[in-house]
């Protein structure tokens, strides 16, 4: 199961909402519904390192860049480090 490959990667589930991880240095959020999964990093090398090790668990595809998520708009502010979602 996905949600247990997760924990294994030592992300830890928010208790709030269980499909939303986070990594132990609070520096990598990951998004999981059903099949897609949406993360956000502190650094363009921290997802890619994310990425690198879920892609040896799973077959994935990189559509790049979401602008939209679950019939939410996203829109980032990467000069403030912030993703609005409208």
């Amino acid at each position: 199961m996905a949600r247990d490959t997760l924990i294994k990667l030592d992300l830890i589930f928010i208790s709030k909402d269980q499909s939303v991880f986070i990594s132990e240095d609070k520096k990598l959020i990951l998004i999981l519904y059903v099949d897609d999964l949406l993360y956000f990093g502190e650094t363009e090398e921290r997802i890619q390192e994310m990425e690198a090790t879920l892609a040896k668990e799973f077959v994935m595809t990189n559509l790049g860049e979401s602008n939209y998520y679950l019939g939410m708009n996203m829109d980032y502010d990467r000069t403030k480090g912030i993703c609005h979602l409208y």
